[in-house]
C-alpha cells in the first residue's frame, strides 16, 4: 500500500498555481507560501493579481481600480491587515492556525459582472504548524540509504501528504501541526516499502523513528491463489484474517 501525496489541497475556482506560478486564466498568485507543503504560522505571504491597479485607502483597505472594487482577503473567516507593495501586489502578515487554513481572495468584487474573471478569485487550503519530525531511512539490510522517498501524510486531512528524499539516511519535515496523527512510509524504485510509521503528535515524546524497507519474500509453493485452501501459502495472521466462503 502506498500513501500518495496530497500535499496542500488547493481548490481553485480559477486555475491557480500550487506554488505561486500562474497559468493562463489565473489572475491570482500566492507568494511566500506553499500549498504543496507545510508552512510556518506567520509566513511572509504576498498576493499578486495580474492586471490589477491597487491603491491604499485612508481606512487601510486596498482598492482595485481595474475592477472597481475592494480587494477582499479572508483567512479562516477573518480579514488580515493588508499592505500595498506595488500596483498589483499586497503583503499580509497572516497568523495561521495549527493544521488546516482556508484562504479566500476576491480581487474582482462581489458585484462585478464576473467576480471570477481574469482579475481574480481564489480559494486555497494551506497547512501550517510548529512541530518537526525526523526519520531514519534504512534499506532491507538495515543500512542507511538515500535511495528512497518518504511520504508523510496527515491522517485526518483527506489525503494531504508531503514527499521528501533523505540525505545521509535522514529526512526532516518541519512546520507540522501539533495536533493529529501522521503516517510515514518509505519506498524505493524497486517498490520495496517500509511499514507505515504512525505518530500521534500530542503524545509524541521525540526521537528519530526508523523506516526500514522490506523486500519481497520468496513465492509460496502452495497453489492457493483462490483461497480454496484457506490462508495456506499466504503471510496472514490467523488471528486477524478469516476466509469466508462466497455464496451466490
Amino acid at each position: 500500500m502506498t500513501i500518495r501525496s496530497k500535499c496542500v489541497l488547493v481548490t481553485a475556482l480559477l486555475v491557480a498555481s500550487l506554488r505561486g506560478l500562474g497559468h493562463a486564466g489565473s489572475g491570482v498568485q500566492l507568494i511566500g507560501v506553499d500549498p504543496a507543503s507545510w508552512n510556518p504560522l506567520r509566513p511572509p505571504m504576498r498576493i499578486q493579481v495580474r492586471s490589477a491597479r491597487f491603491r491604499a485607502q485612508a481606512d487601510g483597505a486596498i482598492f482595485n481600480e481595474a475592477a472597481g472594487s475592494q480587494l477582499i482577503v479572508t483567512i479562516n473567516g477573518e480579514e488580515p491587515k493588508l499592505r500595498l507593495v506595488s500596483s498589483d501586489t499586497v503583503s499580509l502578515g497572516p497568523s495561521f492556525q495549527e493544521g488546516k487554513n482556508a484562504v479566500v481572495i476576491m480581487a474582482a468584487g462581489e458585484y462585478a459582472p464576473d467576480p471570477k474573471a481574469e482579475t481574480g478569485y481564489l480559494e486555497a487550503v494551506l497547512y501550517a504548524g510548529t512541530r518537526a519530525l525526523e526519520f531514519q531511512v534504512l534499506d532491507e539490510n538495515g543500512r542507511a540509504t538515500d535511495r528512497a522517498s518518504v511520504t508523510l501524510q496527515l491522517g485526518d486531512s483527506e489525503g494531504f501528504a508531503v514527499e521528501r528524499r533523505p540525505r545521509k539516511g535522514r529526512v526532516h519535515f518541519e512546520n507540522l501541526s501539533s495536533e493529529g496523527t501522521f503516517f510515514a512510509t518509505a519506498r524505493d524504485k524497486r517498490n520495496y516499502m517500509s511499514f507505515p510509521e504512525q505518530i500521534s503528535m500530542p503524545s509524541f515524546a521525540g526521537g528519530v523513528p526508523a523506516l526500514r524497507l522490506r523486500g519481497f519474500d520468496a513465492p509460496s509453493n502452495i497453489d492457493n491463489n483462490d483461497f480454496s485452501k484457506g490462508s495456506e501459502g499466504w503471510n496472514a495472521d490467523s488471528g486477524k484474517v478469516k476466509i469466508i466462503p462466497h455464496k451466490e
